[in-house]
């Protein structure tokens, strides 16, 4: 064949070999960038190593109070208190007013009976404290109260002589009034949510007045008379009673209460203006009282 037809087929098949060329190459270069691709990504994507964090909570707990002053302190900074006021009326029962009694002065002796009988008197209190609940279904009140009884009237007979029963006897009477300050407590139930029923219980100074001593001598006869006497002396009290939620800040109740009054005398005696170390004394006043009571907390 002649060189210059070589030539011409070679011209011509040139743009076919160039462009197959060119696409294999392109091929290889876009299989090669792709793999290099999926190195690269498959260097990138590394895999997560997930940690899981465990938090752990700690319940806080305050302290115990080891010492009585941190335990109080504890118990009043943490306890909801209330305040409460109490007026009180009612009657006092006592047959105690009077007391047997004997003793000699110059040279005579002298026998004291009294006539015992149920003698009721009226009564009156104030009480003020505080108070909080123990748990759901009690409530402790502690506070101070005051109260005072009308005035008990003592009378009997009064037998005199060198023998006891050798004179006719002597009417005496006299007046004994009691005062009494205390500490008080009370313990109330919930029964329901209205109604509680109580104990209560306290003990304080009672101050005790004997006065108006009088006599009445048959002729011929003379007996000692006592000017009077104040005294104090130690009290105490237990009851029970009931008290009924009227409102949220206001209760009515009802209550017995037994009371010991302590003691009281009448002062130095004289005869005839001559003065003697001898004196009436009442060791002791038991009394029943009977209150109703209006109470305002708040």
């Amino acid at each position: 064949m002649q060189t210059w037809k070589k030539a011409a087929i070679f011209l011509a098949i040139l743009p076919i070999l160039v462009c197959f060329t060119s696409g294999a190459d392109a091929h290889a270069i876009a299989v090669k960038a792709t793999s290099h691709g999926h190195a690269a990504n498959s260097r990138k994507k590394k895999p997560i190593r997930t940690k899981t964090v465990t938090t752990v909570t700690q319940a806080t707990t305050e302290p115990t109070p080891t010492t009585p002053s941190a335990f109080m302190k504890h118990f009043f900074l943490t306890t909801n208190f209330r305040s409460i006021g109490t007026i009180s009326i009612g009657s006092s029962i006592s047959s105690d007013a009077g007391q047997d009694d004997s003793f000699t002065a110059l040279g005579v002796s002298y026998l004291y009976s009294p006539h015992r009988a149920n003698r009721p008197q009226g009564l009156y209190g104030l009480y003020f404290g505080r108070e909080f609940n123990i748990n759901s279904k009690l409530i402790l009140q502690c506070g101070l109260g005051y109260y005072q009884s009308a005035s008990y009237k003592a009378r009997g007979i009064v037998t005199q002589g060198p023998s006891l029963f050798a004179a006719p006897p002597s009417q005496y009477t006299y007046t004994f009034i009691s005062r009494r300050a205390v500490v008080e407590g009370k313990l109330l139930e919930s029964f329901t949510q209205f109604v509680h029923p109580y104990v209560s219980f306290g003990m304080g100074a009672a101050f005790n007045t004997g006065y108006d001593y009088q006599v009445f001598n048959p002729l011929g006869t003379t007996s000692p008379i006592f000017a009077g006497s104040a005294t104090a002396g130690f009290t105490y009290e237990a009851g029970v009673g009931l008290e009924v939620d009227v409102q949220k800040d206001i209760r009515l109740g009802a209550g017995y209460r037994f009371v010991n009054l302590g003691e009281a005398d009448l002062g130095r005696g004289a005869i005839a203006g001559v003065s003697i170390p001898n004196t009436l004394e009442q060791t002791h006043l038991f009394a029943n009282e009977f209150m109703a009571q209006l109470s305002y907390i708040f």
